[in-house]
């Protein structure tokens, strides 16, 4: 019967101590840790090797994102704590260069940052642009 270390997923010999691929001090599982079913119920893995777990060090805080775009919205900075950089420099530069005319700029952002909160606060934006899910 194959073996796989509960921390990676990696393959494991009988008479080994700590996992070759992650350092671990192994625990068993008999299955991988990334099984997933098809729609009919077998077993598929694309990737057995890859933690499936959503608690990685790269996650961040649904409150943090609120927060910055209700304060500093305007200016992209929930977009960039999110690292959606690219809707993060529109808002930014929209922002600046508008305020040049007459303060529209200003405005076009502040419904585009009503909606982003807005979307955040309800969930319906709940990952980041790493496909990482927000903390609560």
């Amino acid at each position: 019967m194959t073996k796989f270390c509960t921390n990676c997923g990696s393959n494991i010999e009988n008479n080994q101590e700590k996992c070759l691929v992650c350092g671990k001090v192994l625990k068993y599982t008999n299955s991988p840790i990334n099984e997933t079913k098809d729609n009919n119920g077998n077993n598929i893995s694309n990737d057995n090797y890859k933690r499936t777990d959503n608690n990685q060090s790269g996650s961040k805080s649904k409150i943090i994102a609120i927060i910055l775009a209700l304060f500093l919205g305007t200016l992209g900075m929930h977009n960039f704590y999110l690292d959606y950089k690219t809707k993060g420099i529109a808002q930014l530069l929209i922002t600046t260069i508008g305020s040049l005319a007459c303060g529209i700029g200003i405005f076009i952002c502040q419904i585009w940052v009503m909606i982003d909160f807005f979307m955040l606060l309800l969930g319906k934006t709940d990952k980041d642009a790493n496909g990482n899910l927000l903390v609560s």
